[in-house]
């Protein structure tokens, strides 16, 4: 919490020197917890049994939208 909480209004000057990328809407849509989205047309399972840290599929959804996020930043 207090992390994100810095992540948002910009502590210590990390908004000015990085992108933060929102994942919260695709892993927990409307702040509801979930451990499977759907991908691809059908419900997979994204986390870890912990149900905190991502599985490999979670990871590779997170990883995409990292890379559209930097996409964005450069022009090609």
């Amino acid at each position: 919490m207090t992390v994100n909480l810095a992540i948002r209004t910009g502590g210590g000057g990390a908004r000015r020197r990085g992108r933060v990328v929102d994942l919260r809407p695709t892993f927990t849509p409307g702040d509801l917890y979930r451990d499977a989205i759907t991908i691809d047309g059908k419900q997979t399972i994204v986390r870890e049994p912990d149900g905190i840290h991502l599985n490999e599929e979670g990871s590779s959804v997170a990883a995409d939208l990292v890379l559209q996020a930097v996409d964005k930043d450069f022009d090609y």
